[in-house]
């Protein structure tokens, strides 16, 4: 009798234990997504890379939210158009 009574108490805490563990905290779908910049030449001289660059990196981004996301969260770009210019790009990142 003793045997069952401690089989039935260890799977009531083991219940308790994993029902606490899955409520805890928010969901990935509650929580904000992963905001990734940068800043790309879209105009200007060296737009033809920049723009080859942003479609790979655009696909990456489709790839991995299309999966489930990052760590569970759903990926977003946040990109700057830096001009094709070295004067303009410091300025993004202030």
């Amino acid at each position: 009798m003793k045997r069952r009574q401690l089989l039935s108490a260890a799977a009531m805490i083991a219940t308790a234990m994993t029902s606490g563990m899955l409520s805890v905290g928010p969901t990935a779908a509650q929580q904000p997504p992963i905001k990734i910049g940068m800043s790309m030449a879209a105009t200007g001289g060296l737009a033809g890379g920049g723009k080859s660059s942003l479609i790979g990196i655009e696909v990456w981004r489709d790839d991995i939210n299309a999966k489930g996301g990052l760590l569970g969260r759903k990926v977003e770009l946040v990109v700057y158009d830096d001009k094709s210019s070295a004067a303009e790009t410091p300025a993004i990142y202030s």
